[in-house]
């Protein structure tokens, strides 16, 4: 009779409906959006399971109402307040509960609840309390290692900036590279305290510059982080600044190393030296190669480094470029350019060859980090799978047990959909290019 009373209900006959545990699973009742919990199992992965019942597709309501009855200072209150309610399991989501906490009523019978002192109550309870919010802490980490798993991180290539002298050499890059990109089109900005902004107009004209520009591939996080900063030109005013600030308000944007705008806009090559060809440096050496290496695979690495060369061509150093930067300083000499193009040529085998050896390297992390990943998204969806069969087991009823292998088919699915997507997303390619040439004057 259950289906032809929930159709009564569905079509107003009725507003309230009295449901036992019966009415727990297996029932579509999304046109409500109003749950009261009395009676509550001590077993939570029930109460998700009576609140599944509106939380459904199809749910119209923007708002879901749980309400969960408890006597005030019963055994049932003191459990659900320390342990439930301190997870905020009602208030969000924190993945799969049943691998968190179990059945609770196997750990707390009342027969031995009663008999405890209110100091061992409260210490079994602390405990439990403890155990639980590690667990949950360890699944909310697999979970948010699965999403990362088919999505680059957008600001993995912001290194730990560990000194000032750093921070100030990057803000200053940023800077220097987006103001230039105005002034070479005609775009006026105002600048006071520190702080940038551009007109309506203004912003609209550089909205319409980039926004063609933009990334194009299949990375999720890179076209919403990409999207949500050109949106934001298309406000009333465009205000930013390069050094990062505590607080910085909402309508304040913040160019730094890994800005979406500044990845649309910036160039291929370093050009601190475009102009000049001789470097005062405290490195020893003759010849120094600024070079780009870049790897792509699931982590996306680019490295800026300096190649230093003796007279003779061969390798003396292989140094980080901002460390070169900011010993080194341009000076104006006269001498035979043509020894720059042999130093290249000499630096073009000698990064090859280290090149080819690091690619090598990353392909082999690339793949041991793929079996791991593999295993952890089998992991994670044989769990699923089980909790469907396990569910499916539990009834008698034809359309709840082909609801459950439907389930089960869609977890299968996906499970090939993603590891498939993780390999594509493992493969290794990478590329190296010489950006400058420089004789170094020591």
């Amino acid at each position: 009779e259950r289906y032809e009373i929930i159709n009564q209900f569905r079509e107003d006959k009725f507003d309230i409906l009295l449901s036992s545990e019966v009415g727990s699973e297996g029932l579509d009742m999304q046109f409500c959006n109003v749950v009261f919990n009395y009676d509550l199992p001590w077993n939570p992965m029930r109460v998700e399971q009576r609140i599944g019942r509106i939380d459904r597709i199809g749910q119209k309501a923007e708002k879901l109402f749980i309400f969960n009855l408890l006597v005030k200072g019963t055994i049932e209150d003191r459990i659900y307040s320390r342990l439930y309610d301190r997870l905020g399991i009602f208030e969000s989501s924190i993945g799969e509960l049943e691998p968190i906490l179990g059945d609770i009523q196997k750990e707390f019978q009342v027969q031995d609840i009663v008999k405890m002192s209110e100091d061992e109550l409260n210490k079994k309870l602390e405990i439990k309390a403890q155990s639980i919010i590690l667990r949950a802490k360890e699944i909310q980490e697999h979970g948010n290692a699965l999403d990362a798993m088919l999505n680059d991180d957008y600001n993995r290539d912001q290194k730990s900036l560990d000194n000032d002298s750093r921070k100030a050499f990057i803000s200053e890059t940023c800077k220097s590279l987006f103001i230039s990109y105005l002034n070479s089109n005609n775009i006026p900005y105002k600048l006071q305290d520190g702080i940038y902004s551009l007109k309506k107009d203004d912003s609209k004209k550089l909205y319409d510059l980039l926004s063609p520009l933009k990334y194009t591939g299949n990375n999720a996080a890179t076209i919403i982080q990409q999207k949500q900063a050109l949106r934001a030109l298309l406000n009333k005013s465009y205000k930013f600044t390069f050094d990062p600030i505590p607080d910085i308000k909402s309508n304040l944007h913040l160019l730094f190393i890994s800005n979406p705008l500044l990845k649309i806009i910036a160039k291929q090559s370093l050009c601190d030296f475009s102009d000049v060809s001789v470097v005062d440096s405290n490195l020893d050496g003759s010849f120094a190669v600024v070079y780009k290496s870049e790897f792509k695979s699931f982590k996306d690495t680019t490295r800026h480094r300096v190649l230093v060369l003796d007279e003779h061509f061969k390798a003396l150093n292989d140094v980080d470029y901002f460390d070169f930067y900011e010993g080194s300083s341009s000076i104006n000499s006269a001498f035979d350019t043509s020894k720059l193009y042999e130093a290249k040529s000499n630096a073009q085998k000698i990064i090859s060859e280290d090149f080819n050896s690091s690619l090598e390297h990353e392909k082999m992390v690339a793949k041991e980090t793929l079996n791991k990943k593999k295993g952890a998204l089998k992991s994670h969806y044989e769990k699923k799978r089980d909790i469907a069969t396990k569910a499916g087991q539990k009834t008698s009823q034809t359309d709840i047990i082909r609801m459950r292998q439907w389930e089960i088919n869609n977890i299968n699915d996906l499970e090939k959909e993603r590891i498939t997507q993780l390999e594509n997303k493992m493969k290794v390619n990478g590329s190296f290019q010489i950006l400058s040439v420089f004789k170094l004057s020591n």
